[in-house]
């Protein structure tokens, strides 16, 4: 029979489950947290969990994970969702929305709340303050030999909490300190970690110039000029990028490329298509991407006809989503149009998400409020909208295991792709 795997006080005894044929569920009448089975006995395990509890099978949550993006299906969107009130945790507005293994995080201006992805009545942890203050800026997740580590960035500095101590039960949990900025410099982005290490830009507060910082080796490089967002790319390679210039940093080896670009590049992020190993970026007069494969990468122009206004980007598959001030478009890697939409919509400028055969953008409303528009990859025509009235929309919603989230003003929205006869929140 499988059980629960949560303990008290989820449950006073092991809850019985059903075992269907999902490879991701919940504890639909009982604690509601999210658990997998394991593939060879179908047993119910903890999402962190590395071995089945039963038989002691190597299992991975990220395969089911992945397996569980099938869920998400336009003609599946039940439209009636429903929403939690953040006001009373005080973290002030969401800027940004991240899930990892059926934990989803919430980061506010001022603190952090976790949830569990299928639990968002009640945060299992929270809210988790900055001991120096300063502005949340987002979180990240890196794996060492035993624990499972969320790295909190602030404008300050990089803390760190142990996901596996912020299960347990009755446990207050506070954010241990890994790198203090300089008085004279704030940290401008997330805290990306790679390869066992943490990698930190900063900026000074008073000229436009940046560090990049490796913990715990030391300073990596300091160049001119603001950085943009960083990302993580193949190769255990960390690539930024300033209004000029591109970075690719090799972590392995400490070795640094750096090209010129011809173009003034926005400060919007990067996106990067795993699948193609390259990144694309915004420029004031073209699209650019850097192709990661060939031991000289190179910066390139993309051949679209006319400048997209307002661009945010996305990538995936050898495809680029492009929101702007028309609406959205889909280019290939080099920028021949492949779809575009015909309605007269601006984006609000934030990035467009792609999680399996879904894509969505943030549009302004006509009189007010904000839109959240769905697309189906396989035919783009088919969407659906979520309007949110009287709120701002600072982070794109976030797709996860079968639901998306938005947080508007002070509420959390949570909306189920699943057929309209299943009970919400199940």
């Amino acid at each position: 029979m499988s059980t629960c795997p949560y303990p008290p006080p989820a449950h006073v005894e092991p809850k019985a489950l059903t075992s269907d044929q999902v490879s991701v569920s919940s504890c639909r009448d009982g604690c509601q947290r999210t658990f997998f089975f394991c593939p060879a006995c179908r047993q119910a395990n903890r999402t962190l969990a590395r071995y089945c509890r039963s038989c002691g099978h190597t299992v991975s949550f990220q395969g089911s994970d992945l397996a569980a993006e099938n869920q998400f299906s336009i003609d599946n969107f039940n439209e009636k969702g429903y929403s939690y009130s953040l006001t009373g945790y005080g973290i002030g507005e969401v800027r940004v929305l991240k899930s990892y293994r059926g934990y989803l995080f919430v980061v506010g201006e001022t603190g952090l709340l976790v949830f569990d992805v299928h639990s968002p009545a009640e945060a299992l942890a929270g809210p988790l303050r900055s001991p120096l203050g300063g502005e949340f800026l987002g979180v990240s997740v890196y794996r060492d030999s035993d624990d499972e580590v969320l790295l909190v960035t602030t404008s300050k500095g990089v803390f760190q909490v142990s996901l596996i101590d912020l299960a347990l039960p009755n446990q207050r949990q506070t954010l241990e300190s890994v790198y203090v900025s300089q008085p004279s410099r704030f940290v401008s982005h997330e805290a990306i970690a790679i390869a066992g290490r943490v990698y930190v830009l900063e900026h000074e507060n008073v000229r436009p110039k940046s560090w990049l910082t490796c913990i715990p080796d030391g300073l990596v490089t300091e160049f001119e000029q603001i950085s943009r967002p960083p990302v993580a790319v193949d190769g255990d390679r960390l690539f930024f990028f300033t209004e000029r210039q591109v970075f690719l940093y090799e972590c392995q080896s400490g070795k640094l490329i750096n090209t010129k670009s011809s173009d003034l590049l926005a400060a919007r992020p990067p996106a990067y298509d795993a699948e193609a190993n390259t990144v694309f970026m915004v420029g004031e007069a073209k699209l650019w991407r850097m192709e990661l494969s060939g031991e000289s990468p190179l910066l390139a122009p993309l051949s679209t006809l006319r400048p997209l206004q307002g661009a945010s980007i996305a990538a995936k598959a050898n495809r680029l989503f492009v929101a702007h001030l028309g609406g959205i478009t889909i280019l290939d890697m080099f920028g021949t149009k492949k779809w575009d939409s015909e309605y007269k919509a601006a984006s609000d400028g934030l990035p467009p998400q792609v999680f399996g055969n879904l894509f969505s953008l943030t549009l302004a409303g006509e009189r007010f409020g904000r839109i959240v528009r769905i697309h189906q990859v396989d035919d783009p025509d088919k969407s659906k909208d979520t309007q949110f009235t009287d709120a701002s929309l600072l982070c794109p919603p976030l797709f996860a295991l079968g639901r998306m989230f938005v947080a508007a003003g002070d509420q959390l929205s949570v909306y189920d792709f699943r057929s309209r006869g299943e009970k919400a929140g199940a």
